[in-house]
């Protein structure tokens, strides 16, 4: 059996450009013969190691015979010798474990007595038959636990047929199949419904090994809760962010709202698409017809739709174009004002600013909510019931050296009267999330004028908000994954609405997930447990996940497996006292 050491680059004529700082070679095998013993093969993305064939082992980039410590070595007629790190080891036969270089017959009655999986793993006893869990690194074989070769760990690892092996940190690790955890390099049956109740108000049960709960009448599923029927369904809720489109000065602008509108809106389902200010260069008549040359074969309805005004909008007579030409502006919904949208975490509350409001081109351009609009929008009424949450959008930032000029004072006070979890805006053609106390300021790039224009999707979920960029050059890929909750203590930087959470708790974990193909199981990983999910409505998936029993700070992985893959998405929190 080839073995393959870990070893430091060797410097040979024909790696000489990576060896005296010329640069990485365009083939780092290149010259390289392993002695005509083996294959030579890429390490890291740059270090050349030889895999050598059977009876030969690697030293240095020569591939040399193995030592005889298995001549002679017959392993009892039931196994096979093998050298690992140079000395003979016996791999036994089903039925049998190694006893020094013999193969012995397992016990019936304990088929684990006296098999040690070669010092390098458990021994597990499933349906009466031995098997091995081996330690990071190694992988069974047999009875025995074999050193995994370094340029490819997962070689021989089956995951006991029960998940795949991944490499993870150039180490081997079992992502394990629904209703399997991972042991070792093992996948091992669990009782998923174990602990599951239901909240006392029906039964689980785990069709394809994924826990979901039955409810009885009254009651409806959420998570691996029942909660009573009627109440309003929990969060989030989200939105698709662009801004600074720039018609009349852009050749992307058309092409990324075609891909926006085309390939994403029709998975992602949003509450909202919002256009905070630019749509146009200078908002005369061509650059509107230009603008709904992109976007008029999609039908775009407002609120679906929403745009508000910015300074370049409202140059010369912008402001009567802006009434006249935008979606929201053709709905009557004016310079500013609120949409009230009705979803399925409840009713959401949507205001619009137009903090380009000044007749003077340098205010304009530095910003401006006056006070006549601002005592306006305060006086808005609420749905009944109402809203589950509150977002505000207008052009300028509330963050930053080129923040709202005039009017700062009364935009704040309108974000915490209304209880908005987050503020939408652009302007100043960079992407950037950032905090104005518990807001999240989510301001966009240049959707026209950027190199890399992405749009972002933005959720607000009772823990607050959360957000994730998204190509506009057609490389999405699918599924797409954000956890919801709890919140992300890393977002923004520091996020004032991280929470910390007791050690050995339970917590509500809850992520999106997007596909246009149909989804397998969606799933969360905290410290090396796996917590499976159920989708409690359309795109929103479930689980209660235990915390550790120490404090730490932690992180939390969504994992979504479907017809077109597998994607993740991962956050920290604090567990502590």
């Amino acid at each position: 059996m080839a073995r393959l050491p870990l070893m430091p680059l060797v410097c040979l004529a024909a790696l000489a450009a990576a060896c005296d700082g010329g640069g990485e070679p365009a083939d780092p095998c290149a010259g390289v013969t392993c002695s005509g013993l083996g294959d030579c093969a890429v390490l890291g993305g740059s270090e050349p190691v030889c895999v050598c064939r059977d009876g030969h082992h690697a030293e240095g980039l020569t591939c040399v015979p193995d030592s005889d410590a298995c001549q002679d070595v017959a392993c009892g007629g039931h196994g096979d010798c093998v050298l690992q790190a140079g000395a003979a080891l016996c791999v036994c036969d089903i039925g049998y474990h190694a006893d020094g270089l013999v193969c012995v017959e397992n016990d019936p009655l304990d088929p684990c007595a006296a098999v040690d999986c070669s010092g390098h793993g458990q021994c597990r006893a499933e349906g009466g038959a031995a098997s091995c869990a081996c330690d990071a690194g190694y992988h069974a074989e047999g009875l025995a636990c074999l050193e995994d070769v370094v340029a490819e760990p997962c070689q021989g690892v089956t995951c006991s047929g029960h998940g795949r092996c991944e490499v993870v940190a150039d180490q081997a690790t079992c992502a394990c199949d629904p209703g399997y955890a991972p042991d070792g390099l093992a996948c091992l049956a669990v009782d998923v419904c174990a602990g599951v109740d239901c909240s006392g108000h029906g039964s689980c049960s785990a069709p394809e090994g994924i826990a979901l709960c039955a409810c009885e009448p009254g009651y409806v599923p959420s998570g691996l809760a029942c909660v009573e029927s009627g109440a309003p369904g929990p969060g989030p809720v989200w939105f698709v962010h662009t801004s600074d489109h720039h018609f009349g000065d852009s050749d992307d602008a058309a092409t990324r709202l075609e891909v926006l509108q085309r390939d994403l809106l029709p998975i992602l389902e949003p509450a909202a698409a919002v256009l905070s200010g630019d749509t146009t260069e200078g908002g005369t008549g061509p650059e509107w017809a230009a603008y709904h040359g992109a976007i008029d074969a999609f039908a775009p309805l407002y609120p679906a739709w929403v745009e508000i005004p910015g300074n370049h909008d409202v140059k010369e007579d912008g402001e009567d174009r802006f009434r006249s030409e935008a979606i929201a502006g053709r709905a009557g919904a004016g310079l500013y004002g609120q949409a009230l949208l009705d979803t399925a975490a409840g009713p959401v509350r949507l205001l619009r600013a137009n903090t380009a409001d000044s007749d003077l081109v340098a205010v304009n351009l530095s910003g401006s909510f006056g006070a006549a609009q601002a005592t306006a929008l305060m006086a808005l009424e609420d749905g009944d019931p109402p809203s589950a949450y509150t977002l505000v959008t207008g052009h300028h930032p509330m963050t930053g050296p080129l923040r709202l000029y005039l009017g700062f004072e009364r935009m704040q006070t309108l974000l915490a009267a209304t209880g908005a979890q987050a503020y939408l805006c652009g302007h100043v053609h960079a992407q950037a999330f950032t905090w104005l106390g518990d807001v999240l300021v989510v301001q966009a790039d240049s959707l026209g004028k950027s190199d890399a224009a992405k749009a972002i999707l933005l959720a607000l979920d009772q823990t607050g908000p959360s957000a994730k960029l998204l190509p506009l050059d057609g490389s999405q890929t699918w599924p797409l994954v954000m956890i919801t909750s709890p919140a992300d203590d890393a977002l923004g930087g520091v996020n004032p609405r991280a929470a910390t959470y007791p050690p050995g708790s339970q917590v509500l974990a809850r992520a999106l997930v997007f596909a246009p193909g149909a989804l397998s199981h969606v799933e969360f990983r905290l410290g090396g447990e796996v917590f499976y999910a159920a989708e409690i409505r359309e795109h929103v998936w479930e689980a209660t996940v235990t915390l550790p029993a120490s404090a730490e700070s932690v992180s939390l992985t969504a994992v979504a497996t479907g017809a077109d893959g597998a994607s993740d998405d991962a956050i920290t929190f604090d567990v502590g006292p």
